[in-house]
């Protein structure tokens, strides 16, 4: 089985972080991991191999080319690792390899931000579209969104 983890920089990464290093899911399991690059230095345990997006904000006045250039790098990673899942924690920079992914057949989960209480992200709406299975981190959260799932927090 093989899994490819995804996530922005920030908040979003430190909860991929807690994912891919602690979650069980077996030795046979290759690990991938697609993150947006950034200036710090990313640790994850057991994983065969790391890609990274261009980092990328919407207020950015280059941001439809790093986004046009992200979605060949999510087509490519999807083409060379082949993923039965992907799991994001979101944010924006996710939703090309989100989206293509459900496009190859990939079974999609996705894990909405720690910090919406109350309702989804931008992302978050999107992505819902697309994910198998969306978790939501506010007990509070799953009873105003449909098909979404609590299970508790990743920390």
């Amino acid at each position: 089985m093989k899994i490819l983890f995804t996530s922005s920089t920030g908040g979003h990464l430190e909860q991929l972080k807690v994912l891919v290093n602690e979650l069980n899911v077996g030795k046979e399991t290759e690990r991938y991991v697609l993150i947006e690059k950034s200036p710090f230095e990313n640790k994850f345990l057991n994983v065969k191999d790391v890609f990274y997006f261009v980092q990328q904000d919407r207020k950015d006045k280059y941001f439809i080319f790093k986004f046009i250039k992200n979605i060949f790098t999510a087509f490519n990673v999807l083409r060379k690792v082949k993923p039965d899942f992907l799991l994001s924690t979101g944010a924006g920079a996710t939703l090309p390899v989100i989206v293509l992914a459900k496009l190859f057949g990939t079974k999609v989960i996705y894990i909405e931000s720690l910090a919406k209480i109350n309702n989804l992200t931008i992302t978050g709406k999107i992505s819902s579209k697309f994910a198998n299975r969306f978790y939501v981190q506010w007990n509070e959260l799953s009873h105003k969104i449909p098909n979404t799932v609590y299970k508790g927090r990743l920390y």
